[in-house]
């Protein structure tokens, strides 16, 4: 009896061709491999086979089974990629939320080396010159050669706001008569932004509707402060406020007007030789932009102006020497403001007048006006 055997050669089936591996033999990528054979893949310069450490060839052996022994070798070099520094800064754009900031990336790869026309494709999550808002905003960067390689590389980019808030409507200075000695004074609010967008931090060292004491001169300062600490403090106008003032009157005729000027308080007066048609006032005293009247006398010319003086008249003030001066006196100003001082220090006027003021009723502070000389 005979028995017929056939046997067939075993062989592994050819390897794939791997982009810029030099393979030896040649025909192991164009054919089947017969069992035992041997096929070297070698990297060209800067790659490495995709196993632990940076090994440049890989040998594939056809075992009897018809399998390779290894799989086909991947390679693998990735791009090498350079960001900026770490930290890249820049101011806000005038009148808005963002700035700008330009940068360059720098990436090689060996499949440059090979293949001239390889190309590297890089992608970010940013781009140069595009608006950043303020603060801190990481930037990825990535670049994959054509073999699927992968690097990496991140940066900061930190965009400072050192634009302070603006403002309009910012009031003008107040002025303004009071009668009485508090005033509350309003004004219309300024409005403040902030290229930030953001609400704008708005104080005031005077607060709008304060009662501010009369007379005096006040200064509004107005600070606003955005996120970032910047500030404006350009926002600012003055307040006066004045005490009403009364009408000034005429000095009688042949006589004179003597006045303490802080205290608003005057008095009239006659030339020796003359007196007083009628029983002035004692006193004239501004109040509340009204002059008011005060007298020991319960009969005495009211309003403004006093009486005037004459001749071959008599008054009940002869007793007071204070509303009496020589008229030929060669300082006669000086005469008249001794005897309006001496008069308000006197007993006959309340010490509210000048008494318990004395820095009111300074000589130096006090306006005579004489009145014309003649006859009725």
């Amino acid at each position: 009896m005979f028995y017929l055997f056939s046997f067939s050669e075993t062989r592994c089936p050819k390897l794939p061709i791997v982009r810029y591996a030099t393979v030896t033999p040649p025909l192991c990528v164009t054919q089947p491999m017969r069992f035992y054979s041997s096929c070297r893949f070698v990297c060209p310069d800067g790659y490495f086979t995709e196993v632990t450490g940076p090994v440049v060839s890989r040998v594939l052996t056809c075992q009897l089974n018809g399998a390779w022994d290894a799989g086909v070798p991947r390679y693998r070099q990735p791009p090498t990629l350079t960001c900026p520094q770490a930290l890249l800064t820049a101011e806000t754009t005038k009148g808005k939320a963002t700035g700008k900031v330009s940068w360059k990336i720098h990436v090689t790869d060996n499949s440059v080396i090979v293949n001239p026309n390889a190309k590297i494709n890089v992608t970010s999550s940013h781009q140069p010159s595009q608006e950043f808002p303020i603060g801190v905003t990481e930037v990825f960067v990535t670049a994959s050669d054509c073999t699927g390689n992968v690097a990496s590389c991140r940066f900061r980019v930190d965009i400072r706001d050192t634009e302070p808030p603006t403002f309009s409507q910012c009031p003008g200075d107040i002025v303004r008569e009071e009668k009485t000695i508090h005033a509350r004074v309003n004004w219309a609010e300024p409005v403040f932004s902030d290229n930030s967008g953001q609400v704008v931090s708005v104080v005031s060292n005077i607060q709008n509707g304060t009662s501010l004491s009369v007379p005096g001169v006040y200064y509004v300062v107005y600070t606003a402060s955005d996120g970032s600490n910047n500030k404006n403090e350009n926002c600012t106008f003055k307040i006066t406020l004045n005490k009403k003032q009364c009408t000034p009157f005429t000095p009688p005729r042949n006589g004179a007007l003597v006045c303490a000027t802080k205290s608003n308080t005057c008095a009239v007066m006659c030339r020796t030789g003359t007196d007083f048609e009628s029983n002035p006032p004692f006193l004239y005293y501004c109040s509340s932009g009204v002059w008011k009247l005060f007298s020991l006398f319960p009969s005495f010319k009211a309003g403004t102006p006093g009486p005037n003086c004459a001749v071959g008249v008599n008054s009940q003030m002869k007793v007071f020497p204070h509303f009496y001066f020589d008229g030929d006196a060669p300082n006669v100003q000086d005469t008249i403001k001794d005897n309006f001082y001496q008069l308000l220090m006197s007993p006959y006027v309340p010490p509210l007048f000048c008494k318990f003021s004395p820095h009111l009723c300074l000589k130096n502070d006090m306006s005579v006006s004489l009145g014309i000389k003649g006859k009725c």
